[in-house]
C-alpha cells in the first residue's frame, strides 16, 4: 500500500504543477487521497479504489455512467458481501464524482 500511495502522491504533484481539473478516474481518485487524508477510513478507501481499478482505471470521469456503477455494484453483490459493503463502495464513488463534479471544476 505505502508503494501505491507514494506512486499516486507523484502523479498527484505532477498534476498540481500543470494545475487541470482531472479527467480520468485514476487523476479524480489521486486528488481525493490527497484531500482526504484526515479520514480514519482512508485504509478502506485504499481498498476500494484497489477493487474498482478494474473497472475505472482506464475511464475518463464522462465515461463513467449510472449503469456502470450499477452493474459494478451488482458484481459486487454476487461475491456475497454484506450490503453494506456495498454501499460503503457505492459511497466512495460517489464522494470522488461529487469531488470532481462540484468542487474541482469550478476552482478553475
Amino acid at each position: 500500500m505505502k508503494q501505491y500511495h507514494d506512486k499516486l502522491k507523484a502523479e498527484l504533484w505532477k498534476r498540481d504543477r500543470i494545475k487541470e481539473i482531472p479527467k480520468t478516474w485514476k487523476e479524480a481518485v489521486i486528488r481525493w487521497f490527497d484531500e482526504m487524508q484526515h479520514k480514519r477510513s482512508l485504509i478502506d478507501d485504499q481498498w476500494h479504489v484497489k477493487w474498482l481499478n478494474k473497472y475505472f482505471s482506464h475511464l475518463y470521469l464522462t465515461e463513467i455512467s449510472k449503469d456502470l456503477i450499477d452493474e459494478i455494484a451488482k458484481k459486487r453483490e454476487d461475491e456475497d458481501v454484506a450490503p453494506a459493503s456495498v454501499n460503503c463502495l457505492l459511497a466512495f464513488i460517489r464522494s470522488v464524482l461529487r469531488k470532481a463534479a462540484n468542487k474541482w471544476a469550478r476552482m478553475m
